[in-house]
């Protein structure tokens, strides 16, 4: 595997897999000028899995992601969270449902179905 780097930030330019000699460090060096980088900016290397993963943890990008992908995990948490907070217990869903429906099939459909969609929004049976 062979990388090329950004010197300054640490950026991954671009990654290839296979090649062991110097023309293959040459294809990544001029990728990287093609793409508007100095030659002196930039660094081509051979690297083990362990050194590009090493490689990716530093990358600023690779950083950015890893910030943004918890962030969004952090507010899906609390997302769900405050949907279980603020559901009614049980019995006052229960209570509802018995003032609105006094006939016992339509009072017997309705708690089934409130009972599956409470069961799923609290995550755990009654």
């Amino acid at each position: 595997m062979r990388i090329s780097i950004e010197k300054a930030t640490k950026k991954i330019i671009e990654m290839q897999t296979g090649g062991s000699t110097p023309e293959h460090l040459d294809t990544l060096k001029q990728n990287a000028t093609n793409a508007g980088y100095l030659e002196e900016d930039i660094e081509v290397k051979f690297v083990t899995d362990a050194e590009y993963a090493i490689a990716k943890s530093e990358d600023p990008n690779e950083i950015t992601r890893i910030a943004e992908q918890a962030a969004k995990e952090a507010e899906q948490l609390a997302k769900a969270q405050a949907y279980i907070d603020n559901i009614p217990s049980w019995i006052a869903v229960k209570g509802a449902i018995d003032a609105a429906f006094i006939d016992a099939k339509q009072n017997g459909i309705i708690t089934k179905l409130a009972r599956v969609v409470y069961w799923d929004i609290k995550n755990t049976e009654l």
